[in-house]
């Protein structure tokens, strides 16, 4: 018989139909021996294969599910026939395992898990520590398991036993959480605890005042009790009532200020545990002898550190000398200073207080030959070998001359017929240079005059040249709008095509550690201002909003309400009126002088002087030299520059002082590149000359964020409706030396997404009260820029403002400008981004 198969029957060949035979039933899979209760670890796992806990009659493939009963204690996943457990918190739970077939059969195990501490061993370094208030400490904690093998990756929880003595840091503060760092807020003894998965371990902080001790050993080494004035010292009273002692409001001297005070003795290893001292004073004390001590390198904040007119000294060690160079304000002698025979002068040079040499420009040597006795052979001829770097060696051949030879006693830096002469050329003066003069080369003198044949007498003299920065100026042309006057545009179109030779800028060049010079002209700014504060605003704000590095010099022709020129103290801003001559080439010089951090010398009605300026009357005190017209010398009886009296030449206190400035603030600029534009809000205004603050309208601009440095006495917060902080930052507005007391700021801030048009005011707040913008403010102000190059062309008031052109004095008209408006808030459409 012959079978066909059919869809669901059996037939046979004479059509009659078959009986399918029946399935076999599905056995339901069965449990084999009993998984046995488990341990696992807190924050540990634990893996189980649980196929061999069940079998399946039929020889099915079985999949498998797993659940507890407390996910709050152990968790359960099951991938294949893997079962992982891990560990939450200490206690028991059960867990059920499920063995199931296609059918849908299934069997069912369960078993007991404990969940126990890791049992983890922590120890915190250091295990005790001593510190002083407001310092700033780190602790690390370290993890270990039964075995004494570490463990990676624990997450610790920080604790102080007393927070007035020892706070923990906010979160943003932390790298790891195995790192915390701890901030001192009081004298006294605190314990910070590292606790995980139930183990902790400790470190026993205390907190101690070492400014005290300090103080305590400088009043005992100098005769304390024959100070001229010692009021408090060594008493209860808080430390920042005694005499000359600044203190911040964790009693820690910030400054100390003990001139002129009958000082004596030596200064003690101490001094360097004030470790937050900004400013140390203690000049006109004659009493004071000997070298610093090499602990005074600790003091890593010092800004200000004058000791001139004692018998004080600084050891010419590297480390010493390195930590001298990051000082802004300084007047120390070196040590062991061999009387100075020969030296190199460029602006101004102090045989007591040398003065770096600027790499790149020309310098004056001068050589003193000295007898032992008065002579008339005359100053013998001299050779000097300069030794460049890369090994080169250039000698420079000086003639000798009829004048003769001086003594000690009679040498005079007066004269140029004292000295043997040369000019160096700028290619030769670079860092690393080194000379050797020889005096009277070919033996020529009596040896009985005992003159000193060579300088040194071994080796080589090793001289101080700092290569500077390139001194990149923005001239920015600024163009009244009722009455523009475009001879602003003539002489800065001037002076930025010939910068080494122009006029204007002769001061700055000759005055100022400027080195190379790269000077940039702005388009013209048309500006409803003719006020020279104002314009000094105008100009920071450009700045701001272009974002460039480099100082920004805003000029204006015509009348000029207020002073002829005014300059940021430590800025990078300043204006000046350019159509005075001599008296505009000045005060380019003078305001660029305190963008480089520079006060006046007390006297003539100076505000915002500098106390410890070391000359009397304002005057050099250093014999300078002029390169122009054929060369002379300038005399220490000349006005320095930043002087009210008279202003002829600049000190070697002020040249030094600047050049150390700008080495310091100007070498951020040279690793930092310009962050990408963002949708900022420019915020701007300052404080009145009565004191009070104000704002101007802020902006919703595509510019790069510059902040201002943090912490201050202005804080300057967005509101939103709900009156809720949107953002809020402390600082401190930069100084205007020559002006009536107020000064100004701005910056750009990122704007945040959650802001979205939600601020409702912004307020800035001071000691003089507050400002407030809302949207209720209207005080129109426009600010043109151009869209292609992204440079500001106008700043402009009122209604009309939009319609100004800042070609107008060209007759052009730019095609490609785009006006910024606001009253006080941006508009709410422009915090979305187009």
């Amino acid at each position: 018989m012959i079978l066909v198969l059919t869809t669901g029957t059996l037939v046979s060949a004479c059509g009659e139909a078959a009986v399918e035979p029946p399935q076999p039933a599905n056995r339901a899979p069965v449990a084999e021996g009993a998984i046995a209760d488990r341990s696992v670890r807190i924050g540990g796992t634990d893996t189980l294969d649980v196929s061999g806990y069940f079998s399946d009659p039929d020889g099915d493939v079985l999949t498998y599910a797993v659940e507890t009963s407390d996910a709050g204690v152990v968790t359960s996943v099951a991938v294949n026939s893997t079962v992982t457990l891990s560990g939450v918190a200490e206690g028991t739970a059960n867990v059920t395992v499920t063995a199931r077939d296609p059918g849908g059969s299934s069997a069912r195990q369960s078993f007991g898990v404990s969940v126990v501490p890791f049992l983890l061993s922590i120890m915190v370094s250091p295990t005790s520590d001593t510190i002083a208030p407001a310092d700033v400490d780190g602790l690390s904690a370290t993890a270990t398991d039964p075995d004494g093998d570490r463990v990676d990756g624990v997450d610790f929880k920080w604790s102080s036993s007393d927070p007035n003595v020892v706070r923990i840091m906010p979160p943003s503060f932390l790298l790891r959480s195995d790192t915390v760092r701890i901030l001192a807020e009081a004298e006294g003894t605190a314990t910070i605890t590292a606790t995980a998965q139930g183990a902790s371990g400790s470190s026993t902080i205390t907190v101690v005042n070492t400014d005290w001790a300090a103080l305590k050993a400088l009043y005992d080494a100098t005769d304390g009790p024959g100070w001229r004035s010692k009021t408090n010292w060594l008493s209860d009273e808080p430390i920042a009532t005694w005499h000359g002692v600044v203190g911040n409001t964790y009693d820690r001297v910030v400054e100390l200020h003990l001139q002129d005070n009958d000082l004596s003795g030596e200064i003690p290893p101490e001094l360097g545990q004030l470790s937050f001292l900004r400013e140390l004073v203690l000049n006109e004390n004659s009493g004071l002898s000997g070298e610093l001590p090499s602990s005074i390198a600790e003091l890593q904040a010092l800004q200000v550190f004058l000791v001139n007119d004692t018998g004080l000294c600084l050891p010419p060690e590297p480390r010493l000398l390195s930590w001298l160079d990051g000082i802004h304000r300084v007047r120390v002698p070196r040590c062991n200073a061999e009387n100075v025979l020969a030296h190199l002068s460029q602006a101004v040079q102090s045989r007591a207080f040398p003065v770096p040499l600027v790499a790149g420009d020309r310098a004056l040597l001068r050589v003193f030959p000295v007898a032992n006795r008065a002579t008339d052979a005359g100053i013998p001829p001299v050779r000097a070998s300069f030794h460049l770097p890369g090994g080169a060696t250039h000698v420079v051949e000086i003639p000798g001359s009829d004048t003769p030879i001086p003594t000690a006693a009679s040498v005079s830096e007066g004269s140029l017929t004292s000295s043997a002469n040369a000019e160096i050329d700028g290619s030769l003066v670079e860092p690393g240079l080194e000379m050797v003069i020889e005096v009277d080369p070919e033996g020529t003198l009596d040896p009985g005059l005992l003159v000193t044949r060579r300088i040194p007498e071994s080796g080589r003299v090793a001289l101080d040249v700092r290569t500077m920065p390139t001194f990149q100026l923005t001239l920015i042309p600024f163009l009244l709008e009722a009455a523009p006057d475009s001879s602003v545009l003539r002489i800065t179109r001037a002076m930025s095509e010939n910068p080494l030779n122009h006029t204007l800028l002769g001061k700055t060049r000759t005055l100022l550690p400027v080195g190379d010079m790269e000077v940039l002209l702005h388009d013209p700014v048309v500006t409803s201002n003719h006020n020279a504060q104002s314009l000094l605003q105008e100009t920071d704000l450009i700045r701001v909003m272009e974002a460039a590095a480099g100082y920004y010099l805003g000029t204006m022709t015509g009348p000029v309400l207020g002073n002829h020129g005014l300059g940021y103290q430590s800025g990078r801003s300043s204006f000046s009126v350019v159509d005075l001559g001599e008296r505009s080439e000045l005060v380019i010089a003078h305001e660029l002088g305190h963008n480089m951090n520079l006060l006046h010398p007390p006297g003539c009605g100076a505000g915002y002087v500098d106390t410890s300026f070391p000359h009397p009357r304002g005057t050099t005190g250093a014999w300078g030299y002029d390169f122009r017209y054929g060369g002379r010398l300038v005399a220490p009886d000349a006005g320095d520059l930043m002087s009210y009296c008279q202003y002829d030449w600049i000190s070697d206190y002020h040249f030094a002082n600047a050049l150390r400035h700008r080495l310091a603030d100007e070498r951020t600029d040279l690793a930092a590149t310009v962050s990408a534009p963002v949708r900022s809000l420019l915020l701007w205004g300052g404080v009145s000359s009565r004191g009070t603050p104000y704002l101007e309208p802020a902006f919703l601009v595509h510019a790069p964020a510059t902040l201002p440095r943090r912490g201050g006495v202005y804080a300057i917060t967005g509101h939103r409706v709900s009156g809720e902080e949107a953002f809020s930052l402390r600082f401190d507005v930069l100084e205007v030396a020559d002006g009536d007391g107020s000064t100004s700021f701005a910056f750009t801030l990122p704007v945040e997404e959650e802001w979205d048009g939600s601020i409702a005011s912004i307020s800035l707040s001071g000691p003089g009260g507050t400002a407030l913008l809302t949207h209720d403010t209207d005080r129109p102000v426009t600010i043109l820029r151009d869209a292609t190059t992204g440079r500001i062309r106008g700043i402009l008031r009122g209604e009309s403002a939009g319609f100004a052109d800042p070609d107008m004095a060209s007759g052009s008209i730019h095609p490609h400008l785009e006006a910024l408006f606001s009253r006080g808030l941006p508009d709410t459409e422009p915090w979305h981004p187009r």
